[in-house]
């Protein structure tokens, strides 16, 4: 019943809002959890109204990451970081990408940049520990990890 009664506000939102990209986005992600394509296409839609949409370029980003399809994961990441440079996600997703790619180095820095701009972030803190320690920096990754492990003990 909820899932019903959310896809027809998101279909209602799209009727209303048809230039809107959030609105895109939103719908898109909420497809996303039930059909694959269609979420994708619609976050896709967001960055067609508006190519510096942030939470579509993470999004896509993440989502390609996951699917393990890497070149286009770096192509959304490298478009994120430039679209908010001040936003702790935007290096989080490029960072993931970088790991996943081989080079620690690049994530590292990546890495950096979010923790600097979002220190309270479990997730930032833990992915920086393993590009640490991929680099061999065994003290730099050990201190985030028990940082993740303090911040994930708060949040219990």
């Amino acid at each position: 019943l909820v899932s019903d009664w959310s896809s027809d506000v998101c279909s209602s939102d799209l009727g209303q809002y048809p230039e809107e990209p959030n609105v895109h986005f939103r719908y898109g992600a909420f497809l996303y959890l039930q059909d694959f394509d269609r979420g994708v296409e619609e976050i896709k839609r967001a960055l067609e109204l508006a190519p510096d949409h942030v939470p579509a370029l993470v999004g896509l980003t993440v989502i390609c990451l996951k699917h393990e399809d890497l070149e286009h994961a770096l192509e959304y990441g490298e478009r994120a970081v430039k679209a908010g440079p001040g936003d702790f996600s935007t290096h989080l997703a490029m960072g993931r990408v970088l790991l996943a790619k081989e080079n620690p180095a690049g994530a590292a820095a990546q890495l950096e940049a979010a923790v600097k701009l979002a220190p309270a972030i479990p997730e930032a803190r833990f992915t920086l520990a393993s590009a640490y320690s991929r680099l061999g920096r065994k003290a730099d990754a050990a201190r985030e990890l028990a940082e993740f492990k303090r911040l994930e003990d708060l949040g219990k």
